[in-house]
């Protein structure tokens, strides 16, 4: 199913997208052939972000989604946040930046 908010991202011959409900999928952006698709909990409003070969996908209940963006589904790392998302995540510099309802995250990685 295509999603009706979040934008779908192309990666290489790959289109991937997070629908509105919360199922990720991956196709072939050449012949449409579906490659995988899994259930992530939740609604999704916002566009997923690809970055460093995963897909970061940020939910209206809280909850942001790593996913690897490889021939196979895996779910690399989830968590929660105390409320929900409706913005993409961006990235800025080596920061992932989140806005939810009324904050704002950076998350990056400690040298």
């Amino acid at each position: 199913m295509v999603p009706k908010r979040p934008s779908q991202v192309l990666v290489g011959d790959r289109i991937l997208m997070m629908e509105d409900g919360g199922v990720c999928s991956s196709l072939n952006a050449l012949t449409g052939e579906s490659l995988w698709a899994n259930r992530v909990a939740g609604a999704y409003w916002s566009s997923p972000l690809y970055a460093n070969g995963h897909l970061y996908c940020a939910s209206q209940d809280g909850k942001v989604a790593v996913i690897k963006a490889g021939d196979d589904f895996e779910l690399v790392h989830e968590t929660m946040f105390p409320e929900g998302f409706t913005a993409s995540p961006i990235v800025a510099g080596n920061s992932l930046i989140l806005r939810s309802e009324s904050n704002i995250y950076r998350i990056a990685k400690q040298d």
